[in-house]
């Protein structure tokens, strides 16, 4: 089967960049000790839309869909995005993709 990169981009419902940057270093802690994750990083827009846009971009790589489906599972992601996530959010947006 062919890797699978899951692409998040997130709009926060503030504008405080120190919390933004506290956020991102929370969705790192989480997110890239969870077993399915391959690869995880946390991107920033570097042009003018981008930026406004979208606050975050969070980039996942796993070994396959099933991998993808256990990652949205697990308890741990999931207290991250209903109780730590979401009442943050303006937008969120998920995407995956395969590499083949």
């Amino acid at each position: 089967m062919a890797r699978v990169e899951r692409i998040v981009f997130i709009k926060w419902n503030d504008d405080d960049a120190d919390l933004h940057a506290r956020r991102a270093g929370r969705a790192h802690e989480v997110l890239a000790a969870l077993p399915d994750v391959r690869e995880f990083r946390v991107l920033r827009g570097v042009d003018e839309k981008s930026r406004k846009d979208w606050d975050l971009c969070l980039r996942l790589a796993f070994d396959d869909a099933t991998a993808v489906s256990r990652f949205v599972d697990d308890p741990r992601h999931r207290s991250w995005v209903d109780d730590e996530l979401r009442p943050k959010l303006a937008v969120i947006k998920a995407w995956n993709f395969d590499d083949a």
